[in-house]
C-alpha cells in the first residue's frame, strides 16, 4: 500500500510535547482554558488533543506520579508503622 501524502489525523500522531505540557498543567490543577495558554494552543485546540487516545492514560499517569511522589509507596513505611503501633499501643515488647 503505498504511503499516504499530507498531514497525519490527529488520532495518529504521538502527542507533541507543549500538548504534554499542557495535559500535565491540567492534571496539577490548572483549568483547561489555563492548560492550553501552557501548552501555548487555543483552547479549541486543546479540547481536540485531549480527545486524543493516550491524553487520559498520560493524565491519569501524571497524577499517580504525583501521588506517590507526595504520600510514597505504601509499601515502604508498612512494616516500621507495625513494629511502632505493636510496640506502642499492644505493649508487646520482643519486636
Amino acid at each position: 500500500m503505498p504511503k499516504k501524502r499530507g498531514k497525519k489525523k490527529r488520532e495518529e500522531m504521538e502527542l507533541p510535547a507543549n500538548v504534554r505540557r499542557g495535559l500535565l498543567a491540567h492534571s496539577e490543577g490548572l483549568s483547561w482554558i489555563e492548560s492550553a495558554k501552557v501548552a501555548n494552543l487555543t483552547p479549541h485546540a486543546m479540547r481536540q488533543w485531549r480527545k486524543h487516545p493516550d491524553a487520559e492514560n498520560f493524565i491519569n499517569h501524571a497524577i499517580n506520579s504525583s501521588l506517590e511522589e507526595s504520600f510514597g509507596s505504601p509499601e515502604q513505611p508498612t512494616p516500621a508503622l507495625a513494629k511502632y503501633f505493636i510496640k506502642n499501643f499492644i505493649g508487646w515488647t520482643k519486636y
